[in-house]
């Protein structure tokens, strides 16, 4: 038991005094401290007692409503030092920068970009997907978000103007009209494996890179207006974008076969909250809880579990499950999940690569299922206690045996990343991190173990490498 009062360094009181039956972890108490306080997407609640900085797998057990546990809370800037790993060729200079002050990472296919707490962008591996950015101006100082797809970055700078580099043809060289009209004004990015599309605060969007892969809305030109959010698929071929409208409309460009809504243009003109994409079909979440969904009808552009020729199993549909009760969606490559309320989860796309639920794997998604991850081919569900259940292609993580004991409780995050690969990463409420999947064991094999087990708050992957992220501005008790 527990009773626990949070201040401010001012003496305000922030979160209690609050009971807790059984003794909570630091992390718990950050966690509704973030719900209530939202810091910025560069801040990082740090509890301590007595002057001691509290990790957050430390519990908190004592106090009393008149004499309860007393924590001081302070915002520092939420900073990291970044553990690499794998295939992307990393020199000493930049390995070296890595060690602290790190904000976040993204990647492309073969690159990392990392933003560091002073504003500038640190980039390493292939040179021709984004991992050279010597000579491009702009990535010292003043970076918000780094964003990348297969092949090339954008950086979001202070006032919205947006720094473009990587592969000319995936969206790396925008010409200049297109470059003019992201000086300023940008609020977010969405990207294609070769193209990006940048929203602006006038609700207007700006689109470049492989007119193939959505880099051309041309065709949609007259209707991205009022456009509050927008996605990309992300496979390797017939991509496209999908835009959510203020009213809750959507418009799409792109490759036809994965963009055209056909029928279900009707249920799509208004009262739809989110859109979720995939490798190469979307599904749209609506304020009622319905899910609609278009794109390859054989892939998940239909709410069927469909089965090829060479597979066995029959063809059926899961629409009656997809009216209503929908809180989210999640998409690997050619197969969507969605989470009910109460837990359960209901999928469809193709039945080999997990849309088909086998009886035991079906049985352990019914109910109380916390989140779901995908993966390229693959899925983890998350559930209470930390408890995680895999399916999907075996050798892409969805045969998680090799690692089962670990996975059986305390597991705190499964990440998905914005290019899904082949591996899962899981990390653990005492900071360690547990990896699986892959067609060998060379990314578990040659990971730095030592400093993977403990403090990990974060994980970024891309084909054949991992970075973690470690807590790096603070020294935990």
């Amino acid at each position: 038991m527990a009773t626990v009062l949070v201040l401010s360094v001012s003496g305000d009181e922030l979160l209690g005094p609050t009971y807790f039956e059984a003794p909570p972890r630091t992390s718990e108490l950050r966690h509704q401290l973030q719900v209530s306080l939202q810091p910025g997407p560069s801040q990082e609640i740090v509890l301590h007692r007595d002057g001691t900085i509290l990790s957050d797998s430390k519990k908190l057990e004592g106090g009393t409503a008149e004499n309860p546990l007393v924590l001081s809370m302070v915002m520092t800037p939420k900073t990291f030092q970044a553990v690499f790993w794998g295939a992307a060729p990393l020199g000493k200079e930049v390995s070296n920068q890595l060690g602290q002050g790190i904000q976040e990472v993204a990647s492309t296919k073969l690159a990392f970009a990392a933003l560091t707490t002073s504003g500038s962008v640190i980039t390493w591996g292939s040179s021709d997907d984004g991992g050279n950015s010597e000579g491009v101006a702009g990535l010292d100082e003043g970076v918000l978000q780094v964003v990348g797809n297969g092949r090339a970055f954008v950086a979001l700078k202070t006032g919205g103007k947006l720094v473009v580099w990587g592969n000319a043809e995936a969206g790396g060289k925008p010409p200049p009209e297109v470059c003019d009209q992201l000086r300023s004004g940008v609020v977010s990015v969405a990207r294609t494996q070769e193209a990006f599309a940048a929203l602006k605060e006038n609700g207007e969007v700006v689109t470049w890179g492989n007119p193939a892969y959505g880099g051309d809305s041309s065709s949609a030109a007259g209707s991205l207006e009022n456009i509050v959010s927008v996605v990309g698929t992300w496979g390797e071929r017939d991509a496209a974008f999908a835009a959510l409208t203020a009213s809750g409309g959507v418009v799409t460009w792109g490759h036809a076969d994965t963009g055209d809504m056909g029928s279900s243009a009707e249920k799509l003109h208004s009262g739809v909250k989110s859109i979720c994409a995939s490798g190469c079909s979307f599904a749209a979440l609506k304020e009622t809880g319905e899910v609609v969904c278009w794109g390859d009808p054989e892939r998940g552009g239909e709410p069927v579990v469909f089965f090829s020729e060479k597979d066995e199993g029959s063809t059926y549909s899961v629409q009656g499950e997809l009216a209503a009760g929908v809180v989210s969606i999640v998409a690997s490559d050619d197969v969507f999940v969605a989470l009910k309320e109460g837990g359960k989860v209901v999928a469809w796309g193709m039945g080999a690569d997990g849309a088909h639920l086998k009886e035991e794997v079906a049985k352990e998604l019914e109910s109380d299922v916390v989140s779901v991850s995908p993966n390229k081919a693959a899925f983890a569900a998350l559930k209470p206690g930390g408890r995680v259940v895999t399916w999907g292609v075996g050798v892409y993580g969805g045969d998680s045996s090799s690692v089962a004991e670990q996975l059986q409780s305390g597991v705190v995050k499964i990440p998905f990343f914005s290019l899904p690969i082949i591996t899962f990463a899981a990390v653990k409420e005492e900071g360690s991190l547990v990896v699986w999947g892959g067609f060998d064991d060379s990314l578990t094999e040659y990971a730095p173990h030592d400093e993977l087990q403990s403090g990990v708050v974060d994980v970024v992957g891309c084909c054949g490498s991992y970075v973690a992220l470690k807590y790096a501005s603070v020294t935990p008790d």
